[in-house]
């Protein structure tokens, strides 16, 4: 209830000695219209408060089947009017953005041609002195990757449940907020994240790849972070 009339279900507290951080999303949805002809739209989502409660949203139509966002500039310049509107005396020094929907071919192409659309911006306010860190992620939940927890019960466990006969170790899945961040990834900020619990199948690990970064944040914050905004997405 007090989240439909415009309250806080919860607040994200950010990980100790993190600085003040505006966590941008990015998203293009692609459908057809009543007509069966193809439209995509693109969604800006970005944060207004350090803890993660209040945001700024904007959706507008670009060219059907685009991948690569377009405006991106002109969103992000609404969304820090507002934010400097609402907020006069805080100075983010950091920003991150979430881009989803982006293919393993097409990333070098979103580090050419979307993230000099904010960092051009920002370069252009020269005059305000405001120089922020910034971390470009590209999130990818469609992986073939999976990830399996063995499980040694021990005798008496294996006795009560019937299966003292069985020698090998059990396999679950992975619990809610299992970092894989060595071994099948290329980097220190190319890391799988389990994020949520499951009683029947296998769980689907999500992919979130650094595809530019100029801070100097220690990969646990980010991973802490990442995972604490997962509880953002209420209906799960």
């Amino acid at each position: 209830m007090n989240a439909k009339l415009g309250g806080a279900l919860w607040a994200t507290k950010p990980p100790k000695r993190i600085p003040i951080t505006i966590v941008i999303g990015i998203d293009i949805c692609h459908q057809l219209n009543k007509h069966g002809k193809p439209m995509s739209f693109l969604g800006f989502c970005a944060s207004l408060d350090c803890n993660f409660t209040e945001f700024y949203s904007k959706a507008y139509p670009i060219p059907s089947n685009q991948e690569l966002v377009d405006g991106l500039q002109s969103c992000f310049e609404q969304f820090l009017l507002a934010f400097i509107t609402k907020f006069e005396d805080i100075i983010p020094a950091l920003i991150i953005v979430y881009r989803d929907g982006v293919s393993d071919t097409q990333q070098p192409s979103v580090v050419d041609y979307e993230v000099p659309q904010i960092t051009d911006y920002i370069q252009s306010l020269q005059h305000t002195k405001w120089d922020p860190k910034i971390i470009y992620i590209i999130v990818n939940k469609r992986v073939n990757a999976r990830f399996y927890l063995e499980i040694d019960e021990g005798e008496n466990t294996r006795e009560i449940r019937g299966l003292e006969h069985f020698q090998e170790p059990f396999i679950s899945n992975p619990n809610p907020g299992t970092i894989i961040d060595s071994g099948i990834v290329t980097s220190s900020y190319d890391f799988y994240l389990i994020s949520q619990s499951s009683t029947r199948g296998t769980i689907t690990p999500t992919h979130y790849h650094v595809v530019y970064n100029t801070s100097q944040l220690h990969p646990q914050k980010l991973y802490q972070l990442t995972y604490k905004l997962c509880f953002h997405y209420y209906n799960w």
